[in-house]
């Protein structure tokens, strides 16, 4: 592999690499010290390269200790790069493989994410791809979210993606997500995607199987209630089950407010403290099998087409 020459960088070591780009370990002469810098790949594709330049214009935008920052940004020769600190340590998705960390100290993360996460809600972006992957881990275990590469801005033109797309990870995509419906998507779309992660955290799998096709996990998203997390692992505490609950609600209306909120009832189980008065509901509606003909119903109207975008957005990501 040829790897790029960047003025005022000294190229270290190339640690990570995406379908369209590469992350390298790099020294910046300038300050006289380490930095990661990311770097497009020159075969990337259109959609990759406007997903690029999405998460430059998101990022530098946004000004908080748990969402990554931009150093700078460059263009050298057909080569578009940018540079941000070097954080050493693990996504979450290696951090809860490799670490086994307790279960406080992930929901205390994941407070962290969602209060970023409303953060950049406030300044009208939804991330739209979240996911352990994308959430780095420091060796201290202060969090940072990254890739806004999917984000989407409610106001102005740059970051608006067109109707009828479907963005994010099938993994952990909400069912407005998933359907495609990209008018619906919001600060609850992000919501879902962190009760999805607490779901992983507190059961050790995901509430939808990730071995199968891309669209057996979205039609499973579409049309199928998950398992309680107590039903998997009977040692998983009940308030934590009952946030997961309400986060993964299928319906906006029933889901929590805001990252906030969501973040708010994490905070009051590491405090001790009583939860809000929306988990105190009980099981969201969603998640009964009484409910369960009317979500597969309404949202099956949306397969047909659901085929076809979904084909488009994985040739275009390819």
């Amino acid at each position: 592999m040829i790897h790029p020459k960047l003025p005022n960088y000294r190229l270290i070591a190339l640690v990570g690499k995406g379908s369209s780009g590469l992350v390298y370990k790099a020294f910046y002469k300038p300050e006289r010290r380490v930095v990661a810098v990311k770097v497009l790949k020159l075969e990337a594709s259109r959609n990759q390269q406007a997903r690029f330049v999405r998460e430059v214009k998101a990022i530098s935008q946004l000004r908080h200790p748990n969402i990554i920052e931009i150093f700078d940004v460059g263009l050298r020769g057909e080569v578009l790069y940018y540079s941000m600190p070097y954080i050493e340590g693990n996504t979450l998705r290696r951090h809860l493989r490799k670490a086994e960390p307790p279960l406080e100290a992930v929901v205390a993360v994941l407070a962290k994410v969602a209060r970023a996460l409303d953060y950049a809600h406030e300044k009208g972006f939804v991330h739209r791809d979240v996911k352990p992957q994308n959430i780095l881990i420091a060796k201290d275990g202060e969090p940072f979210l990254i890739d806004f590469g999917f984000a989407k801005k409610s106001e102005g033109d740059f970051l608006v993606t067109r109707i009828g797309a479907t963005v994010g990870s099938p993994m952990y995509m909400a069912p407005e997500q998933a359907s495609g419906r990209l008018r619906l998507l919001g600060p609850k779309t992000d919501v879902y995607a962190l009760g999805t992660i607490l779901y992983l955290v507190l059961t050790g799998t995901l509430p939808h199987p990730a071995d199968q096709p891309a669209m057996a996990i979205v039609r499973s998203i579409l049309t199928v209630v998950p398992q309680a997390p107590r039903s998997i692992n009977p040692s998983a505490p009940a308030p934590l089950e009952a946030v997961c609950m309400r986060a993964m609600e299928k319906t906006l209306e029933d889901r929590y407010s805001s990252a906030a909120a969501f973040a708010d009832d994490l905070e009051s189980w590491l405090e001790g403290s009583q939860l809000s008065d929306l988990v105190a509901l009980g099981p969201p509606p969603s998640w009964s099998s009484t409910s369960l003909k009317a979500v597969t119903s309404s949202e099956l109207r949306w397969w047909p087409r659901l085929w076809a975008r979904l084909r488009r957005w994985l040739r275009g990501a390819s």
